[in-house]
């Protein structure tokens, strides 16, 4: 279930990996888990 809403994200890591290179993709990879831990943790309270 996760892989699966998570999915959308891998395919745009991946383009960005191809397209910008390593570096931009692991910038939006440290984005990506610091939002979604943001939105886990603002649906918590």
């Amino acid at each position: 279930m996760v892989l699966f809403a998570a999915s959308p994200a891998i395919i745009v890591l991946g383009a960005v990996w191809w397209l910008a290179g390593p570096g931009w993709a692991g910038l939006l990879l440290v984005a990506l888990v610091l939002a979604g831990g943001a939105a886990l943790l603002l649906k918590r309270n």
